[in-house]
Parts: C-alpha cells; sequence; structure tokens
C-alpha cells in the first residue's frame, strides 16, 4: 500500500505531466464496487479521454458510469463494476502519454465513494457526459425497484429533496407495483445532488435497487424515455 497523498509524476525530463494522488484511507478494499474518477486537463485531452471511455470501460471491461463536465479542463468520471483498479491504471497510462504529447501537465485524483448504500448497477455502460453548463436544464429518469409499501416511502421523500430542497420539476411514474419511475428536470448541479441523494435513500428504508439514465441533451431537446430503462437494458 503507499501511503495518503501518494504522488506520481510523469517520467518524462522536460516536465512532470502526470501527477495522481489515490486518497487510499478511504478505501476499504483493494477492490472497490465504486469510484469517483477526477481529472484536470487541457480541454483537448479530457474531450478525447470522455469519447474513450465508452469503449474502454464500457465495451472492453463491462463498466458501468457517468462523465460530469466541470469546468473548461476538469471532469469527473463516476464509475461501478469489477476491477476498477485496472480502469484507474489505463486513465494513468492514457493520461502521461496525451499529457506529453503537448506537453502539459494532468492531474487525476480517484476516492472510492462511500455514500452508496443501494446495490450498484445504478448507470448504463455508454457512460453519458453531462455538462454543468449555466442557464441548460437538463433531464434525469431515476428508476426505483422495491416492495411497494417501501417504495411508497420513498416516494414522500423523494418528493420533498427534489422540489423543495432543490427547485427541480418532478414526476414520477409508477411501472408496476414493485418499480417507480422519477422524471427529473432541473439545472446540473441540482440533479447531480438528488441523484447522490437517492444512492444513499430516505431514512429507515430504502429501495432495492436504484438505476439512472441521464438525458445527455439540454432539456429543449428531450424525447420520451419512458421505456428507456427496459428498452436499453440499463440496470439489468
Amino acid at each position: 500500500c503507499h501511503p495518503r497523498g501518494w504522488h506520481v509524476r510523469g517520467t518524462h525530463a522536460r516536465v512532470s505531466r502526470a501527477r495522481v494522488m489515490l486518497d487510499e484511507a478511504s478505501t476499504d478494499t483493494e477492490d472497490p464496487d465504486r469510484v469517483s474518477i477526477k481529472v484536470v486537463a487541457p480541454r483537448e485531452v479530457l474531450s478525447k479521454l470522455a469519447s474513450q471511455c465508452q469503449m474502454e470501460a464500457g465495451f472492453k471491461r463491462g463498466l458501468t458510469g457517468v462523465i460530469y463536465g466541470l469546468g473548461e479542463d476538469r471532469i469527473e468520471i463516476i464509475t461501478e463494476g469489477k476491477r476498477i483498479d485496472k480502469f484507474v491504471d489505463w486513465i494513468k497510462q492514457y493520461l502521461d502519454t496525451a499529457c506529453a504529447e503537448i506537453d502539459s501537465t494532468c492531474e487525476l485524483t480517484s476516492v472510492e465513494a462511500k455514500d452508496l448504500v443501494t446495490s450498484s448497477g445504478m448507470y448504463s455502460t455508454s457512460f453519458p457526459l453531462i455538462n454543468f453548463e449555466k442557464n441548460v436544464d437538463r433531464r434525469v429518469k431515476i428508476n426505483l425497484q422495491g416492495d411497494r409499501q417501501v417504495l411508497d416511502y420513498t416516494l414522500r421523500h423523494t418528493k420533498i429533496e427534489a422540489e423543495f430542497n432543490r427547485q427541480l420539476t418532478y414526476t414520477p411514474h409508477w411501472l408496476d407495483d414493485e418499480q417507480l419511475e422519477l422524471t427529473v428536470d432541473g439545472p446540473v448541479p441540482q440533479l447531480k445532488s438528488f441523484v447522490r441523494w437517492c444512492r444513499r435513500g430516505p431514512p429507515l428504508q430504502r429501495p432495492e435497487k436504484v438505476t439512472i439514465h441521464w438525458l445527455e441533451a439540454g432539456l429543449d431537446e428531450a424525447r420520451d424515455m419512458s421505456t428507456a430503462f427496459r428498452d436499453e437494458g440499463v440496470g439489468a
């Protein structure tokens, strides 16, 4: 194990190109099921990295996740699955090569997520890129599965969390007695916060499974996704 604050720097002589920080203190196992990977790099590097994630993480490794664009030079990759450590290693190598080509510096921080109370498998293998754009609302579909009584209890809490605490537009829809779909619209920061709350669930009772489907386009381009989970196999 490496000590907290472990840094790995590029081996190239001219500049330190890739700086990697692993928060070892936050990792209870060698193979966490869910990891937040934050990358700081030039925009052209991030653009190529994001486009490669679907193939490398989703197609080759069977991981699921989402990518948040946090500005011109920062992204956060949320990924779930087995052997995520190998995917993190791939990102390190990718950044080292990409930053060397443009003689720039990149930074990666990988931290195990500890707020996941419900089961993993929340995202799809498509790794959609969701940008934090000002004045652009987006839509997210949240599918909750479990006992009807538990979902009724959860529904009361989600209304408070979405509408009152975050001023999001919120529409629930029962798919069947054990499956509830929430359609939530609003600014990405508030939506991301609400998704994080849904991962933890309300106190006392929580759904057995939570799956997330982000609409990548702006809300003005929204399409009907009432069967998105079943059509795309999300959370299957």
